[in-house]
């Protein structure tokens, strides 16, 4: 693969747990583990992210994911993590278009979008490593 093909991309798991009772709609999404469980099949799509960057104090990321509930904007994911004085605040929003309208209201300094995968399914070991084999073997990433 040359190097201009190569797509660095971050992914994110988030986990989803089978309800105890499943109506028969639901059903088809769940199918048997090896132990014989229902499980939630995996699923994995491409998303736009960003990331901005706050001060590492209490209530930053608060107030951030406040200005996009009061715009009624959707994440998929979020994920912030301190970095040295600061911290990086990650938003996977469902609709970037509306998620770039409130950061420029708010004046926030975004980076992004940028592109990764973000995978849905079962809390289970490994299970991250088995999507990244999948996408390497397919050429994805």
């Amino acid at each position: 693969m040359a190097r201009a093909d190569v797509v660095v991309c971050r992914v994110w798991l988030r986990i989803s747990r089978p309800p105890s009772r499943l109506s028969a709609s639901t059903k088809s999404t769940f199918v048997p583990n090896i132990r014989g469980d229902l499980t939630m099949a995996d699923t994995i799509r491409v998303v736009e992210y960003f990331y901005i960057t706050a001060s590492n104090k209490p209530g930053e990321g608060a107030r951030a994911l406040n200005a996009l509930k009061e715009a009624g904007v959707n994440l998929l994911a979020f994920s912030g993590f301190p970095e040295g004085r600061q911290a990086q605040l990650d938003f996977i929003p469902a609709d970037p278009a509306a998620f770039k309208q409130v950061a420029k209201r708010a004046k926030w300094k975004v980076v992004g979008p940028k592109r990764g995968f973000l995978v849905r399914g079962d809390d289970r070991v490994g299970a991250i490593a088995e999507w990244l084999e999948r996408l390497g073997v397919e050429k994805s990433t």
